[in-house]
């Protein structure tokens, strides 16, 4: 049987919305297809049962999916395309564009990977897609790059040391022992009863916060989905020590300020369309998971979304990091991730329109997804060709029209966008506005010095 935390994102999914999420990685040569082949079949199909298991109804009315082994034929989730030269960049755009526009197979394993050969010249294009009810944008990322060379396909990589967010699920699991543990005392002193109801009312609150949506006011990434996406993506990246630079000097994160320059973006692509609103309120994903652990077999999802406010109507950078900043602090001491992925998960047991109903309510506070996912560093290879830079999405739900992410690897950040062209149909100038704020806005956030110009 599949899990709630894995069936909601199979539940919650609309026919113009399938819940799917990919991940693209390009290189500076070919690929030995042979050889990667072996290492989906030996670390990814081998290791991980949902890649050989199709999806089926549940047994009873309001029951949970379930999984079913099945053959897997490669050859239908593993294909290669020869690019015609010169493998233009907006030819794989396009591409992929197609291939994100379609569902998978729902009698098969639901994933595929697709090897475009050619990109660039003699370069090298992976686009993997797999649906949400598998595992999340985080653990695919993970996934992808354990196919590389000389990586250990047990030991995926991963950071060293205890996230923010695994400090968070830490403080929220530690809250709810405390609230047990005085729930469950007799005579307990009035000022732990005092500090447990306290600890109670926060997590009430944060509850209804997250499920009682606050409306947004309108703007152009609102509209029903048409169900054909677009992609458009970096390829050259920015350098990620001037943005580490600008989060030292403002003591704000690294995540704060790439918001900041997604917001500045965000600013100038509306003002140009005359449609400036005063914010813009994304979802964010926030991983819930230790990243020095290995993946487990089935690693499924374990993320939460945090809903946070864009001030995009705001032309100075400063401010717009400072109120960035502090609403992510707040979201970071609170028990909201914790809180927003047991919601996911329990509306799973409400049956499939409960569970449309939470991502129909996500949707109308909400613009769209922007994730931020900071991988480890290189170089990383990929039998003999070196991984140039990877993107990633996560899935659209609802009524959405919208998924930024922001990936970094190899101390490089790279940025991209899928859009529903009901909304959106040329994402590439989204991508534009964002690129053309990134220095404008590293600049604007330099410390001031009395020698300056």
């Amino acid at each position: 049987m599949m899990s709630p935390a894995d069936a909601v994102w199979l539940l919650g999914e609309t026919r113009r919305n399938p819940m799917t999420i990919s991940t693209l990685l390009w290189l500076d040569g070919p690929v030995d297809v042979e050889v990667l082949r072996e290492r989906v079949e030996e670390r990814v199909v081998a290791r991980h049962p949902a890649f050989r298991q199709r999806i089926l109804p549940p047994c009873v009315p309001g029951g949970l999916p379930r999984w079913e082994d099945t053959d897997v034929d490669l050859d239908q989730h593993l294909s290669v395309v020869d690019l015609p030269p010169p493998g233009a960049h907006a030819l794989l755009e396009a591409r992929c564009s197609l291939e994100r526009s379609t569902p998978l197979d729902p009698d098969r394993p639901r994933w595929r990977s697709t090897v475009y050969r050619g990109y660039g010249g003699d370069g090298t294009a992976i686009h993997t897609r797999l649906h949400h009810s598998l595992g999340d944008g985080t653990s695919l990322m993970r996934l992808v790059l354990s196919l590389c060379d000389g990586q250990d396909p047990v030991a995926e990589p991963g950071g060293d040391g205890r996230s923010s967010a695994g400090r968070s699920v830490a403080r929220a699991q530690d809250l709810l022992a405390t609230l047990s543990e005085h729930r469950d005392r007799e005579g307990a002193e009035p000022a732990a009863v005092i500090g447990a109801g306290h600890g109670l009312a926060i997590a009430a609150r944060w509850t209804t916060r997250l499920v009682l949506p606050d409306r947004v006011e309108r703007n152009v990434f609102h509209g029903t989905p048409h169900g054909t996406k677009r992609m458009a993506w970096d390829p050259e990246g920015h350098p990620l020590e001037p943005v580490e630079s600008a989060s030292d000097a403002s003591g704000a994160t690294v995540n704060d300020v790439l918001l900041t320059i997604l917001t500045t973006g965000l600013h100038r692509y509306l003002a140009a369309r005359d449609a400036l609103v005063d914010e813009l309120q994304i979802m964010l994903p926030i991983s819930l998971r230790d990243p020095s652990e290995p993946l487990p077999a089935r690693f499924g999802n374990r993320i939460g979304l945090l809903p946070v406010r864009l001030p995009v109507g705001c032309v100075d950078p400063r401010e717009q990091l400072r109120r960035l900043h502090a609403q992510t602090v707040r979201l970071k001491r609170s028990p909201a991730p914790v809180i927003s992925h047991a919601l996911l998960t329990a509306s799973a047991l409400a049956t499939s329109p409960g569970t449309r109903w939470l991502h129909r309510a996500n949707q109308l506070r909400s613009t769209g997804v922007i994730t931020n996912v900071p991988g480890p560093p290189g170089p990383w290879h990929l039998t003999g060709s070196r991984v140039l830079g990877t993107v990633g999405w996560g899935g659209l739900t609802a009524e959405l029209n919208l998924t930024g992410s922001f990936i970094t690897l190899d101390e490089r950040v790279f940025v991209g966008f899928v859009t529903d062209t009901a909304a959106v149909p040329e994402p590439d100038e989204l991508l534009d506005a964002v690129r053309g704020a990134w220095n404008d806005v590293l600049e604007f956030l330099e410390p001031r010095s009395s020698g300056g110009q």
